[in-house]
């Protein structure tokens, strides 16, 4: 079954993930509030959004909307709802609704992130990100430009397997990521993740083929797989890497690492090398 409801709390890999790196669990772009029952006269259609049965809860808010069509909440759910069905067109309408009752809310300028991803309309999802950046660069030194902030920005399935990625606003972490996808497995936990990383290392060799554009500040990236670490007997845990693609030329689109990340994880490129790495 497709799972996109990242509005459920499912996204722990920030943390799980960074165990070298110290990223935090920076939670999802959507919170459903936990409400006592009886209290929340949406708490049904809610609830069926935690079942993923994204169906009940596309009736039910489009009910409750209609009957509290100036609710943002009930608009916005409903936009999930039918973002969880696929419906791309109703979502994007869904979340235009909502935000021409709350401009100011940037969750649902995230979540057209997503749509316009899923349904590979990349233009506006540049666009939608552009908006997204500049309200989070408005926040002000110390709250945007804190290490390691991102958001879900996509969700996808290859071969039934699930993947969701994050874009880090500022290069994270010591090999400077600026996209995770992460491997989910059938029972949450993380199988592997693959990382569009500018490593130092690689920067002098960019700095000579490139020396205008390095002098911008500009970088070459790399991307690079890893596998979850694994305890050994020996009480050490280990993981496996490997570098899939380079990108000598500087930064690359986010369309183009994500065709790159669908084939190499499709087995349709291979490694350029790999080895074994011991997890801290």
């Amino acid at each position: 079954m497709w799972k996109v409801l990242w509005c459920l709390a499912l996204f722990v890999e920030a943390a799980q993930v960074g165990l070298a790196e110290n990223i935090p669990a920076t939670g999802s772009n959507v919170t459903i509030a936990k409400s006592a029952p009886g209290s929340d006269p949406m708490a049904v259609g809610k609830a069926a959004l935690a079942k993923e049965d994204y169906a009940s809860a596309r009736t039910f808010f489009e009910r409750y909307s209609k009957d509290n069509p100036n609710d943002f909440e009930a608009l916005f759910l409903l936009a999930n709802a039918d973002l969880g069905l696929r419906n791309f067109a109703a979502a994007e309408l869904g979340f235009r609704a909502a935000l021409a009752l709350k401009p100011d809310q940037l969750i649902a300028h995230k979540s057209l992130v997503i749509v316009y991803a899923e349904s590979g309309r990349w233009k506006e999802f540049d666009a939608e990100r552009a908006v997204v950046a500049a309200a989070e660069a408005a926040k002000g030194p110390g709250v945007t430009t804190a290490s390691f902030q991102s958001d879900v920005i996509d969700v996808f399935e290859v071969n039934g397997d699930r993947y969701i990625a994050r874009e880090f606003y500022q290069l994270a972490g010591h090999f400077h990521t600026r996209y995770r996808f992460v491997h989910i497995g059938p029972d949450g936990k993380i199988l592997a993740w693959i990382d569009c990383e500018s490593d130092d290392v690689d920067q002098a060799s960019f700095a000579k083929n490139h020396p205008k554009e390095a002098a911008e500040g500009k970088r070459s990236f790399s991307l690079d797989s890893y596998t979850a670490p694994s305890m050994q007997p020996n009480g050490q845990q280990t993981q496996t890497h490997a570098t899939l693609k380079f990108y000598a030329d500087g930064e690359p689109t986010y369309e183009a690492v994500r065709a790159d990340v669908i084939k190499a994880v499709g087995g349709k490129s291979g490694a350029i090398s790999s080895s074994g790495l011991n997890a801290k």
